[in-house]
């Protein structure tokens, strides 16, 4: 019967720091009081619901099993929000109250699972653990010292238990010399059922901490439960809110608005990647030498039919810039030939064609795109005046990297088609933002990095040929193409095998693909592409500022740009990071610094207001 007790009792204090846990980290989700009151109220209609639907004697069982869940939300968020408070009041924040919805209606169903195991609980007790919690949640994030700190706290706690049952016991007489080796080994039921509790919401900190970050199945089913949410939502309304589950884990406190730096990878993309090392890490011959050729060309396969091509046409590689590494190595280029790009390129890009057009005497030729833009053919114009007839190739970007701007790439690529000039799209931004049919895009070459937008892990691009040059490609390095004792045939082949590496990003990408395409896909360009509009607006109204792009989406995806006040804000990047922990860059392009953002599916409106608080700060900080 002790044990039984001991189970409850610790299976209790996991379940309160599971809501616990989900109440903290859902503060600063959506604003709003009405919302609030629907978030928390939710989660306790849900529970009556199932009450009623498993059956109830009386109106006493009705309250008795409901009891726990309203008390536990209607208790512990305000001592919670009361500490967030604290905590950004100290940071110089502002205070927003999250979207329990999300949720504590998925914790009021897993309470119910145990719900006939709880008796009421008082206000007193959910106070005291709630900051108990709280106590050992910091503990879990603090220095060494503070670690040390929360174990005394704990032990003296259990101690003082001890004692205290002990000492009442002896007080009244109650303690026989049948009880000595109870007072020797441990204490009554009541007291080890006291410390099971507290032990238990201890624990609970670092028992959810460690699930968020290791693979496990509720990953997965926080990405099912995520993605039935937002189909079932408004683009409007999601830009408010994250995904109903957090499907990307970023370090504690850090506002990450550059995802078009280096993407960041999803936790079930994450697991995925583990599983393929683990399974080479396990038998690296079986993985490499038998099993990896099959999957990489299955892996192609599967992406090459998302971008709408064959599989001949492609070949992974590491990243866009090796990809264009790959075709200025052998590109035909003649002393006097011309190479166009335009001057909101890529530096790396514009770095290999210089190299290449000194190593042949060829010349590297930029175009100057007209700003402020008007029009979608004032580019086109540009661009089409730079080009002659020894120009030999047009470097184009599908989305520039420093100004986040939409070329349209489409139409220069069925002109430039017209005059036998040949066309390479850089496209690392493309890939999700945009919906890329090589089918019908009239390019020569498309190179990209899975790692961005489509949330691969880093190390996965690839390189588009057209079916005409693929007799003229030689890879930039050699090896043995295909595992012995198959020979290379075709130029992908070349770059199958490139000695050893690690597969695994290239092997993940077919399911970064599956993750995103089980989302609404006009449905979630719709909600970043929004985002990025609120980002536009609210970040213009910054003295001085001013959009880099006309509205519309046919400039502008998830990466929005606008232009800073005049000034030197060379240090502004760093200072966001160190000062306010936001990730964003600052470019400088022109003769003026601007601000990119980046509007994925994890970042809210909450973070573009963050992001203004912060700039508002820092600027005055740059003024002469």
């Amino acid at each position: 019967m002790m044990l039984q007790t001991i189970i409850v009792c610790s299976l209790m204090g996991l379940i309160m720091g599971l809501i616990l846990y989900a109440l903290r980290s859902s503060i600063d989700q959506r604003r709003g009081a009405v919302n609030e009151v629907i978030g928390c109220s939710l989660p306790i209609l849900v529970a009556a619901i199932l009450i009623q639907i498993g059956g109830v004697s009386d109106y006493g069982e009705f309250g008795m099993r409901l009891a726990p869940v309203a008390e536990i939300v209607f208790i512990a968020l305000p001592l919670l929000v009361i500490v967030r408070w604290g905590e950004r009041m100290r940071q110089g924040e502002s205070l927003q109250i999250g979207d329990l919805f999300r949720m504590t209606t998925v914790i009021a169903l897993m309470m119910f699972v145990f719900s006939s195991l709880l008796s009421p609980l008082h206000a007193t007790d959910i106070a005291i653990a709630t900051l108990i919690y709280v106590a050992a949640e910091k503990s879990l994030h603090s220095s060494r010292p503070g670690r040390n700190l929360a174990i005394v706290f704990s032990l003296c706690f259990v101690i003082a238990t001890t004692a205290n049952v002990l000492f009442v016991r002896l007080l009244f007489g109650l303690l026989s010399a049948s009880d000595l080796p109870a007072m020797i080994f441990g204490f009554d039921e009541g007291g080890f059922a006291l410390v099971a509790l507290i032990g238990a919401l201890v624990l609970s900190p670092w028992v959810f901490s460690n699930l968020a970050h290791y693979p496990s199945w509720h990953h997965r089913l926080a990405a099912a439960v995520s993605v039935w949410r937002f189909n079932a939502g408004h683009p409007q309304d999601l830009i408010t809110v994250r995904p109903l589950m957090n499907l990307w884990h970023f370090r504690p406190g850090v506002c990450f608005l550059n995802h078009g730096s280096f993407g960041a990878v999803p936790m079930v993309l994450r697991i995925a990647q583990r599983r393929l090392r683990a399974e080479c890490e396990e038998e690296p011959m079986d993985f490499l030498a038998r099993q990896v050729e099959s999957r990489w060309l299955d892996a192609r396969f599967k992406l090459a039919t998302w971008l709408g091509t064959k599989a001949e046409n492609i070949a992974f590689c590491e990243n866009a810039t090796a990809g264009m590494n790959e075709i200025a190595n052998w590109f035909p280029l003649s002393p006097g030939d011309e190479v166009l790009l335009n001057d909101h390129e890529y530096g790396a890009v514009r770095r290999v064609w210089q190299r290449k057009c000194d190593s042949v005497g060829a010349s590297l030729v930029t175009a100057t795109l007209p700003m402020p833009f008007e029009s979608q053919q004032q580019i086109v114009d540009a661009i089409l005046a730079g080009v002659n007839e020894r120009t030999k190739l047009v470097i184009l970007s599908h989305i520039t990297s420093p100004t986040a701007v939409c070329l349209p790439v489409e139409t220069l690529c069925e002109q430039l088609s017209q005059r036998e000039v040949a066309t390479c799209i850089d496209g690392p931004h493309a890939l999700l933002q945009e919906t890329v049919k090589l089918y019908r895009l009239p390019c020569d070459f498309y190179v990209a990095s899975c790692h961005k937008w489509l949330c691969a892990p880093v190390g996965s691009g690839f390189i588009y040929a057209a079916p005409k040059w693929h007799g003229q490609i030689k890879s930039l390095r050699l090896s043995w193409g295909r595992v012995q004792p198959k020979r290379p045939e075709s130029w992908t082949d070349e770059l199958l095998w490139t000695g050893t590496r690690d597969y695994s990003a290239y092997l993940t990408v077919p399911h970064a693909i599956r993750f995103f395409e089980s989302f609404d896909t006009d449905k979630l360009d719709q909600r970043n592409h929004a985002l990025a509009c609120y980002a536009r607006e609210r970040l213009s109204q910054l003295p001085g500022a001013e959009p880099v792009t006309p509205e519309g989406r046919e400039w502008f995806g998830w990466l929005v740009a606008v232009w800073l006040p005049a000034g030197d804000h060379s240090t502004l990047q760093q200072r966001l990071w160190q000062r306010h922990k936001i990730e964003v860059p600052i470019v400088h392009f022109r003769q003026r610094y601007l601000v990119r953002v980046s509007c994925h599916l994890y970042n809210t409106t909450h973070d573009i207001d963050y992001l203004l608080r912060a700039l508002r700060v820092e600027l005055c900080h740059d003024q002469p």
